[in-house]
C-alpha cells in the first residue's frame, strides 16, 4: 500500500480566484481569465471527489497544503466544512500526532466571521504550528494591487487580523519585484506591528523567471527550447510592471549562474519524492507528482517544452490520473509513477521513451537548486 506512506498532500479545492495576478497561469497577463480553464461552480471540487480524497488510510500524513496553480482554495464555498470533515476523519485513524495545515491565500474575500470559523477548525483538528500564508505584496492598496490585482489590501489585512486575534499563525508573504523591493522594510515593520507570526520575502518567482530566460539564451542546455508568445505592445507595458526581477536579485542570480555546471541541469533530485512522498490533487481530480507539473498537463497547453502533456498525455488513457475514475492507490501504482517518471530522470529531453521533462530541470535539477 502506498497511501499510508504519503506524508504531504497538496490539494486545490477550486480553480476560482478573486484576483487577477499577471503572473498566474489562471489568467492571461492579468487581463482575462484563461479561456481553457473551468471556472465558476464547475471549478469547485465536488463533495463526492473530496470524500474520495478524505476517506483513505492517511496513516503518515503529516502536512496538508491548500495550494495549487489556479485558484484560492478557501474561496470554495464549503472549504471550512471540508477541512472539518478531513480533520474528523484523521482523528479516527491510529495516528501519533495531528497534521500541520498550510494554506496559501490572498485573504481578500469572505467576512471576518468566516475566517474566525476557519480558526476554530484549525485549532480543533490541526497542529498548533499550522499556518495561513497571506500574499501581501505592498504596504497599501496602491502598491499591493500593482501585482495582486483586484485584491483590496485593507480587507485582506482585516481578515488576517481576525485570524491572528483567534490565535492562528499568519505569515506575511511578500513577493519581491522591481516595483516593490524598496518597500520590504516597511512591510516587515507593519507585519510585526500587526502580530504576524512570520514575514517572508519570496523570490522564487524571480529565480524561475531568471532560469527560463537563461534557457532561452542557451538552447544547448535543453533540447526543447522554451518559447514564449510575445504580447502586443500594450500588454508588454503591463508585463514589464510585474516581471522585473530587480537589480539586486538579478546580480545575485547572475553570480550563482556562473558557478553552475550546465550538466547539472540533467541531474534530477525530485523534491516531492525525497526525503518524503508528496502528491498534489487538483480541483478537477487530476493527481500529479507535484504542483510544478500540474500546470503543464491540463488545458491543451501544447508548446515545445511541455513534455508532460505532449508525450505522457498521449501515452496513457485520458483519465489515467483522475481520482474521479480511479482510487488514489490505483493511480499511485500507475506505470507513470512507478516506472516512467523515475526513468525519465536518467534520460535526455529528446529521448523517445520517457523523455526528461524541462519542468523537472528548471525546478528539481541540481543546478536549479544551487541557483535557488
Amino acid at each position: 500500500m502506498i497511501i499510508p506512506t504519503v506524508t504531504n498532500l497538496q490539494v486545490e479545492l477550486t480553480s476560482n480566484c478573486n484576483a487577477m495576478c499577471p503572473g498566474c497561469g489562471r489568467n492571461i497577463d492579468g487581463l482575462q481569465v484563461n479561456p481553457n480553464l473551468t471556472v465558476g461552480t464547475k471549478g469547485n471540487m465536488s463533495q463526492e471527489l473530496w470524500q474520495k480524497i478524505v476517506y483513505n488510510n492517511w496513516q503518515s500524513l503529516n502536512y496538508i497544503d491548500l495550494d495549487g496553480n489556479w485558484g484560492d482554495s478557501l474561496l470554495h464555498p464549503n472549504s471550512v466544512e471540508m477541512l472539518d470533515e478531513l480533520g474528523a476523519h484523521l482523528e479516527t485513524l491510529d495516528r501519533e500526532t495531528k497534521p500541520i495545515l498550510d494554506v496559501n491565500s490572498n485573504m481578500g474575500y469572505h467576512s471576518t466571521d468566516r475566517w474566525r470559523e476557519l480558526a476554530k477548525v484549525i485549532k480543533k483538528y490541526f497542529r498548533q504550528n499550522s499556518i495561513i500564508q497571506a500574499g501581501l505584496d505592498g504596504i497599501d492598496n496602491e502598491s499591493h494591487q500593482k501585482y495582486r490585482k483586484l485584491v483590496d489590501f485593507d480587507k485582506a489585512i482585516d481578515n488576517c487580523k481576525a485570524l491572528i486575534d483567534e490565535g492562528v499563525n499568519v505569515k506575511w508573504k511578500f513577493i519581491e519585484f522591481d516595483h516593490n523591493e524598496h518597500l520590504v522594510d516597511e512591510a516587515m515593520a507593519m507585519a510585526e506591528r500587526l502580530g504576524f507570526s512570520e514575514f517572508e520575502k519570496k523570490t522564487t518567482r524571480a529565480t524561475s523567471t531568471f532560469i527560463h530566460q537563461k534557457f532561452d539564451k542557451k538552447p544547448e542546455v535543453i533540447v526543447n527550447k522554451i518559447v514564449e508568445k510575445k504580447p502586443n505592445k500594450t500588454k508588454q507595458v503591463k508585463v514589464d510592471t510585474y516581471k522585473g526581477i530587480g537589480k539586486s536579485k538579478t546580480k545575485e542570480l547572475e553570480t550563482k549562474w556562473k558557478k553552475v555546471e550546465q550538466k547539472d541541469f540533467s541531474k534530477i533530485k525530485c523534491k516531492w519524492q525525497e526525503p518524503n512522498l508528496k502528491i498534489q490533487i487538483e480541483y478537477n481530480g487530476r493527481l500529479h507528482q507535484c504542483c510544478f507539473l500540474s500546470g503543464y498537463y491540463n488545458f491543451n497547453t501544447k508548446n515545445t517544452n511541455n513534455t508532460y502533456y505532449n508525450h505522457y498525455y498521449n501515452k496513457y488513457n485520458s483519465d489515467w490520473n483522475d481520482v474521479n475514475t480511479y482510487c488514489i492507490e490505483e493511480i499511485l501504482n500507475h506505470r507513470f509513477f512507478q516506472k516512467d517518471l523515475i526513468e525519465s530522470w536518467s534520460n535526455t529531453t529528446d529521448s523517445k521513451d520517457n523523455p526528461l521533462m524541462v519542468r523537472c530541470q528548471t525546478k528539481c535539477s541540481v543546478a536549479a537548486t544551487k541557483i535557488s
